[in-house]
């Protein structure tokens, strides 16, 4: 995995401190001087980038989820390569995921309150043609203001072509909400997020 010292810059962003690392990429704090805020950087693995049609294919994943605007879809705001690293910069929300408030079940009215704007965004992702592969709780941000985000749209698309590439038939994403045809290793369209959101 990617470690980045606070005080090193990846790009124009100075990096603040390590949030977390999970199968796609290592995510950082870090502050963007030039609009004077914080930001999330996702910085892929370097073994995607030995795939010289890798950076192709990220940019143009980046710049298809980047034209999503609704308000419970995270914010890609850059990307791109510097010291060798491939790198998304997205919105930074603060809060934690939703898998960090299921130590117990949540009430039905709070389920209903959490849910509903993810289906919507869900279905505005599908009518712009945009599948996200990898719907978890752990992929749920939720805001200060108690407003449900979903992340991590197309990464799992650039991964598991990049994937499939080394190893033919290789399922990539979370088992415990994986749909049968992506355990199988066979593509995923909008009903395999369904199946992943329900």
């Amino acid at each position: 995995m990617v470690s980045l010292l606070p005080g090193s810059r990846l790009g124009r962003y100075e990096i603040v401190e390590e949030l977390g690392r999970g199968g796609m990429a290592t995510v950082f704090k870090a502050h963007d001087p030039t609009l004077n805020r914080d930001v999330a950087i996702k910085v892929l693995p370097p073994t995607f980038s030995d795939d010289p049609t890798f950076p192709d294919r990220f940019a143009q994943e980046a710049q298809a989820i980047a034209r999503l605007n609704h308000p419970n879809i995270l914010q890609i705001y850059d990307f791109g390569e510097d010291k060798g690293f491939t790198y998304i910069v997205v919105e930074y929300v603060p809060s934690g995921s939703l898998q960090d408030r299921l130590d117990a079940p949540l009430p039905l009215g709070e389920a209903i309150r959490v849910l509903q704007p993810l289906a919507e965004a869900l279905d505005y992702a599908h009518s712009q043609g945009i599948v996200h592969r990898d719907i978890k709780p752990a992929n749920i941000l939720i805001d200060t203001d108690s407003r449900p985000v979903l992340a991590d749209f197309g990464l799992s698309r650039v991964m598991e072509q990049v994937s499939r590439m080394t190893a033919p038939q290789t399922a990539l994403g979370t088992p415990e909400y994986m749909s049968p045809e992506q355990a199988l290793g066979r593509d995923a369209d909008h009903k395999s997020d369904l199946y992943s959101f329900g």
